[in-house]
C-alpha cells in the first residue's frame, strides 16, 4: 500500500498554521511549570517540618531523664563524649577559623641533634607545655586555643639534620604575628633552659587565602558529631515497633539544615513550561497530520506514485499569515504557477497529439479555483472539462475511458490522500492515461 512520506518542513508548516495550538500549549505550559514546582515543593516542604517535628521529640524523648526507657550504660558514657564534644566545637579557636579567609604562618627550623633535641621539641610543641607557657603570656590567648592554633611535622631531613615546620594558624596576619613571636621565644626559651641543641630559623613565611586542609579538618570534626550520635542510638533499647526503632537511627544522620521547609515559586520554569509548551504544540500536530492523512505538500504524489507535477493553482482567498508560512516553508507564491501549470500541460498534450483532456480530483470550489486554468489552457487550444471524482462517479468514469486523458488536481490540507490513491489504481486498472497532477492551495 502507498504511503504519504510528510517531511520536517511539514511539519513546521503545521505548527504554523494552526498557530492558536501553539499559543495555548505555550501559554498552559508556562502557567503550569512553575504550579508544579511549586506545589510539590510545598508538599515536600511540609513532610519535611514533620519529619523534624518528630526528630525533635524524639531527641527531647531521648534527653528526657524521666523518661521510661532503661538505656544502658554505654548510652550515657557516649552521650558525655557528645556534650563534651560539642563543648570543644564551641569554644575551639581552630573551628571558629574561616577557611576561605584566614592566615597562616610557617616556621622552618633546622636541628642539628636529630636523636635527643628534634624529639625533645616535637614533643613540647605538641603537648600542652608549650601552650602553657605561651597561654601565660598572651593576654588574649588560652592554653586550649594555641593547642588548636600550632602544630609541628618534619619536612625533610640531611646527612646530619632535621626540618621541623612548625605551622601557626590564625584570622588575621596580626593574630598571626602575635602567636608566631610567642612561639619563637617559648621554642628559643625552651632549649636554653633544657640546655638542647638551639635550633636555627630557617624561614618564616606568612601567606593567606582558602586552605582546604582547614576546610577539611572542620569538616571532619563535624560529622564526628554524627558519627557519635549514630553510635549513642546504637545503644537505645529497641521498641516492640520496629519500624518505628528504623527510623530513629535512620533520622539521626538526617542534616536538618538541608532539608526544603518552605516552597518558592520559580521563575525559571516559566521559560521551561514555554519550551515543553512548543514541544507539545508540534506533538499534538504530528499526531493530527497522521490521523487526519490529508496530502501536506506539492511533491506527496509525485514522490508515492512517480506522476509529473504541472504546478500549484493558489488560491485566490487567502490569509496573509498562510502566504507568509508558504513563503517561509516552501519558498514561493506566485500566481505565475498557474501559467507554468497550463505550458507544462500543453506541452505534454501537444506531445502525444491531445486536444482535449478531463481534470478531476479532490478539491472545494472547483469551478472558482480551476477557472484560471481552465482558461489559460484554452489558450494553448487545449479543451479542459472539469468533473467529480470518477472514482466514485460511473458517469464520469465512462466519459474519462472514452477520452483516456485525465489530469488530476487535488487541494493541499483538503484531500485525502487514500482518495487520491483509490483514483490513480481505478485510472490504472481501466487504462486511463495519467498525464500529471496539479495542487491547489497556499
Amino acid at each position: 500500500m502507498k504511503k504519504q512520506y510528510i517531511k520536517a518542513v511539514d511539519v513546521i508548516a503545521e505548527v504554523l498554521r494552526k498557530w492558536y495550538i501553539l499559543v495555548i500549549c505555550v501559554i498552559l505550559m508556562a502557567v503550569a511549570g512553575p504550579n508544579f514546582k511549586y506545589n510539590k515543593d510545598k508538599k515536600l516542604a511540609e513532610s519535611n517540618k514533620k519529619l523534624i517535628e518528630q526528630m525533635k521529640e524524639k531527641d527531647d524523648a531521648a534527653d528526657d531523664p524521666d523518661n521510661d526507657i532503661d538505656y544502658p550504660d554505654e548510652y550515657y558514657q557516649v552521650q558525655n563524649q557528645i556534650d563534651e564534644w560539642k563543648s570543644y566545637l564551641e569554644k575551639s579557636a581552630f573551628m571558629k577559623l574561616d577557611p576561605y579567609n584566614m592566615v597562616a604562618v610557617r616556621l622552618t627550623y633546622e636541628i642539628d641533634d636529630y636523636n635527643v633535641a628534634l624529639p625533645a621539641y616535637i614533643a613540647y610543641i605538641n603537648k600542652k607545655s608549650m601552650a602553657q607557657d605561651i597561654g601565660n603570656t598572651l593576654e588574649n590567648y588560652t592554653t586550649v586555643d594555641i593547642q588548636d592554633l600550632v602544630s609541628c611535622e618534619i619536612l625533610g631531613s640531611t646527612e646530619d639534620s632535621k626540618i621541623l615546620s612548625v605551622n601557626i594558624y590564625a584570622s588575621n596576619k596580626d593574630e598571626g604575628d602575635t602567636i608566631s613571636s610567642a612561639v619563637k621565644k617559648a621554642i628559643s626559651d625552651y632549649g636554653e633552659i633544657k640546655g638542647l641543641s638551639m635550633p636555627n630559623l630557617m624561614d618564616e613565611v606568612c601567606y593567606g587565602g582558602m586552605f582546604t586542609g582547614v576546610y577539611d579538618t572542620q569538616a571532619a570534626n563535624e560529622s564526628r558529631t554524627s558519627a557519635l550520635v549514630t553510635k549513642r542510638d546504637s545503644y537505645v533499647p529497641k521498641k516492640t515497633d520496629t519500624t518505628e526503632a528504623s527510623s530513629q537511627t535512620s533520622d539521626a544522620t538526617v542534616d536538618i539544615s538541608k532539608l526544603v521547609t518552605e516552597a518558592h515559586f520559580n521563575k525559571a520554569y516559566i521559560f521551561i513550561g514555554a519550551f515543553l509548551g512548543v514541544i507539545l504544540a508540534v506533538v499534538i500536530n504530528i499526531i493530527i497530520i497522521c490521523v487526519s492523512d490529508k496530502i501536506r505538500n506539492d511533491s506527496a504524489i509525485n514522490e508515492s506514485f512517480g506522476l509529473d507535477y504541472f504546478g500549484r493553482i493558489n488560491k485566490d482567498k487567502i490569509s496573509k499569515w498562510s502566504k507568509f508560512v508558504d513563503r517561509l516553508c516552501y519558498r514561493r507564491y506566485s500566481q505565475e504557477n498557474i501559467l507554468v501549470s497550463a505550458l507544462r500541460i500543453a506541452k505534454i498534450c501537444d506531445n502525444t497529439d491531445v486536444k482535449k483532456i478531463y481534470l478531476t480530483g479532490h478539491i472545494s470550489n472547483a469551478d472558482e479555483n480551476i477557472k484560471v486554468l481552465v482558461d489559460e489552457l484554452k489558450k494553448q487550444e487545449i479543451e479542459a472539462v472539469w468533473i467529480d471524482s470518477f472514482s466514485q462517479d460511473t458517469d464520469s468514469l465512462k466519459c474519462i475511458i472514452e477520452n483516456g486523458n485525465v489530469v488530476f488536481i487535488n487541494e493541499l490540507r483538503k484531500a485525502y490522500f487514500g482518495d487520491v490513491v483509490q483514483d490513480i489504481t481505478v485510472a490504472n486498472e481501466q487504462n486511463i492515461s495519467i498525464l500529471g497532477y496539479v495542487t491547489v492551495g497556499a
